[in-house]
C-alpha cells in the first residue's frame, strides 16, 4: 500500500487531484474489505488503516510537489557541480528553501541542505520519502 500510494501514484501516474482523492478513498475501502474478509489481522488492519489515511491526505500535495521539483530541477544549472547523488531520501529537516535529507541506502547520514524554492520547501513534510538526483 505504501509503495502503491507513496511511490507509484506520485511518481508514475499523471492524475488530477480529484482522481487522487478517489484513489485514496478506494484504498481505504480496500483495506477495510481485506480486514472484514479475514485477509488482515486486527493489528495489521489498524496499522494499514492509519497509514492509508495519512497517505491519502498527503497524496494530492505530494504529486504537486513532485511536479514543482521536476520543474525546479529543469530550470537549475546543469553541470556546475562536482558531485552527484541519486537515491531515495527521507526529509529530516525543512527550512525555507532548504531540505536536509537522509539517504535510505545509507541510513544515518544526512545530506543537505538541498536547495529548493521556498514554495517547494513550504509544501514538503518531514518524514516524506523523495526520489532525487542531487548535484
Amino acid at each position: 500500500m505504501e509503495s502503491f500510494l507513496g511511490l507509484f501514484m506520485v511518481l508514475r501516474v499523471e492524475a488530477s487531484k480529484n482522481f487522487l482523492a478517489i484513489v485514496g478513498r478506494v484504498m481505504h475501502k480496500l483495506v477495510k474489505w481485506l480486514h472484514e474478509k479475514g485477509y488482515l489481522a486486527d493489528g495489521d488492519y489498524k496499522i494499514m488503516d492509519r497509514r492509508v489515511k495519512e497517505l491519502k491526505a498527503d497524496l494530492p500535495l505530494a504529486v504537486e510537489v513532485n511536479g514543482l521539483m521536476s520543474e525546479y530541477a529543469a530550470k537549475s544549472p546543469h553541470g556546475k557541480y562536482t558531485e552527484e547523488l541519486k537515491s531515495r531520501f527521507t526529509i529530516k529537516k525543512i527550512e525555507p528553501g532548504k531540505l536536509w535529507l537522509e539517504d535510505l541506502m545509507g541510513p544515518g547520514k544526512l545530506t543537505g541542505p538541498a536547495l529548493v524554492s521556498e514554495g517547494i520547501s513550504s509544501m514538503c513534510k518531514t518524514g516524506w520519502t523523495v526520489v532525487l538526483w542531487i548535484g
